[in-house]
């Protein structure tokens, strides 16, 4: 039996509910598949399933029963909000950007509830240019500002733009060198955090590097888990793999008994990681 995350199930379910009146109607469970799977339901797919998730048979689906059915029923990688972000993700970069955002508000706008484009819109307007965030670049940047020291040296420049893939391409020195003349504006030999968000932004495309960029790599299932036998085989085959990304891992596998890591979890951990360093 599958085990979904909470968390997730309570957002799907709230996005969903769109009268917010605590249930899922059956029209509100059409528009559910209709989104996620591009795909109607027929009368009778959607009486087959509300008979076995309407246990209660009160003629719409509580929260307690949509648990209980995405958890008995539905595989973890199937049917949350990872699925309709992809809905939104056309190019499949990890990231939703205004102009596909949009694309699909024109194509399926139809299918799309208002709480799903306030939520879209509400990003885009505190981020008009559709970029990484300061946030983002600045926990990337401590992650990789291995020597604490404010700024990325040429040698911490390189491991960040190295792939911890041990299978993925290798950067060159040259190619390392030309990206510090790029970032480095003011020419002191390294990178200032101010200097590194300026040339994300500016040159990197993004999904390029980043958090996410580097979660999925060591994903290598792409089930949205890094379990502790996956990591381990990333740290195995490679052994320069960052030292503060295998401190973050380690730590979370023994917080979570399950061994497994979400993608929010391994953010808190880089959080948890910069906010000690702000207090040494």
């Amino acid at each position: 039996m599958a085990t979904h995350d909470i968390h997730e199930l309570k957002l799907l379910f709230s996005l969903f509910d769109v009268d917010h009146d605590g249930h899922i109607s059956q029209d509100e469970i059409k528009r559910l598949v209709q989104v996620v799977s591009g795909h109607p339901w027929t009368e009778e797919q959607l009486a087959a399933f509300m008979q076995l998730t309407d246990t209660d048979t009160s003629g719409d689906i509580s929260m307690e029963e949509f648990t209980v059915m995405m958890n008995q029923y539905v595989p973890t990688s199937t049917l949350g909000l990872r699925d309709l972000f992809n809905t939104f993700d056309l190019s499949g970069d990890g990231y939703v950007d205004k102009q596909e955002f949009e694309k699909v508000t024109k194509e399926k706008g139809d299918e799309l509830n208002q709480d799903q484009i306030d939520i879209f819109n509400k990003i885009f307007q505190q981020d008009e240019n559709s970029k990484v965030t300061y946030e983002q670049l600045r926990l990337l940047f401590a992650l990789f500002d291995v020597d604490n020291s404010g700024t990325l040296t040429k040698d911490e420049l390189k491991q960040l733009l190295q792939s911890p893939d041990p299978d993925g391409p290798t950067v060159s020195e040259e190619q390392v060198n030309d990206y510090l003349k790029l970032a480095d504006t003011d020419n002191s030999g390294d990178i200032s955090v101010d200097e590194f968000i300026a040339f994300i932004n500016d040159n990197v495309p993004q999904g390029a590097y980043g958090l996410k960029s580097i979660f999925r790599t060591i994903d290598t299932s792409g089930d949205g888990f890094v379990e502790k036998d996956e990591f381990e085989q990333v740290k195995n085959k490679n052994k320069s793999l960052n030292q503060t990304l295998v401190t973050i891992f380690e730590k979370k596998f023994q917080q979570d008994a399950s061994s497994k890591v979400t993608y929010e979890q391994f953010v808190e951990g880089v959080n948890e990681y910069y906010n000690n360093l702000n207090k040494q």
